[in-house]
C-alpha cells in the first residue's frame, strides 16, 4: 500500500487494516492501530510501518489509547 491509501484508512479508522500495518506520528513520537480514535494526524506528521518492531526502531512508543502491543 502506498501512502495515500494507509492514510486515508487511518482517516476511515478502518479496523480491517490492523495488523497489516502501523500509523507512526513523527511528531508526537507514538505509534498507532489505523483504527484508533485518537486525533487524526497530518498527513506529512505521519510514516507508515509493518510491524511494531519497526517502529519501536524507529524510536516511537505505543499508544496509550489504542494499545496496539496487545
Amino acid at each position: 500500500m502506498n501512502h495515500e491509501e494507509c492514510y486515508e484508512a487511518v482517516r476511515a479508522r478502518n479496523s480491517e487494516f490492523y495488523g497489516v500495518f502501523y500509523t507512526g506520528v513523527l511528531t508526537t513520537g507514538i505509534f498507532c492501530k489505523p483504527s484508533c480514535s485518537s486525533r487524526l494526524p497530518y498527513s506529512k506528521n505521519v510514516r507508515f510501518f509493518e510491524s511494531i518492531e519497526a517502529a519501536k526502531n524507529a524510536g516511537l512508543r505505543a499508544c496509550k489509547r489504542c494499545k496496539p502491543e496487545l
